[in-house]
């Protein structure tokens, strides 16, 4: 459903994406599990392949997902391409993304600025990012299994602290 609108009211955000559940791995690294329990919520940038990802990681915490490029029909017509996530007093999207390598970051930048959201959770491009660019928190958790760019597997984790959005990128 696009531009749906998701609420959190505390804690911390798990974030992952870019899963490609069988075609890359036959399942999620089970690392995952340990670094996400206790997340509020868990978000996937998109391209799961498999939408048995969203239900091992509901097992967790409850899960807001968009469809990535990758995954099949069914699964982008349910989840669609944009959400937006309230926490705290934050305005995040989540989206896949569109473009390669920093490209990804512009298009963002272009359709996600300070004003409409305060942070753009992206996948895609399968290699972390976490940066500010103009007040705009730019956020990619990278791939936990299928990492590109000489990076590792990694998901994060995104929180308030009472002044602005922090995350971290976390490394399996």
């Amino acid at each position: 459903m696009p531009g749906k609108e998701t609420g959190v009211e505390g804690g911390w955000i798990g974030v992952v994406s870019d899963t490609h559940i069988p075609r890359r791995a036959s399942c999620l690294p089970p690392k995952i599990f340990e670094l996400l329990e206790g997340a509020s919520l868990i978000v996937h940038a998109g391209d799961l392949v498999e939408d048995k990802v969203l239900t091992e990681l509901e097992a967790l915490a409850p899960v807001t997902a968009v469809a990535g490029n990758m995954d099949p029909p069914e699964l982008q017509n349910r989840l669609g391409k944009e959400k937006f996530i309230n926490y705290q007093e934050k305005k995040i999207a989540l989206v896949h993304g569109i473009g390669r390598g920093e490209a990804v970051k512009e298009w963002a930048i272009r359709n996600y600025h300070p004003g409409k959201v305060d942070g753009v959770i992206f996948g895609h491009i399968h290699k972390p990012v976490y940066e500010f660019q103009g007040g705009l928190m730019l956020f990619c958790p990278g791939s936990p299994t299928d990492p590109r760019a000489g990076t590792s597997p990694s998901v994060g984790r995104l929180w308030y602290d009472g002044e602005g959005l922090k995350a971290e990128i976390i490394y399996l």
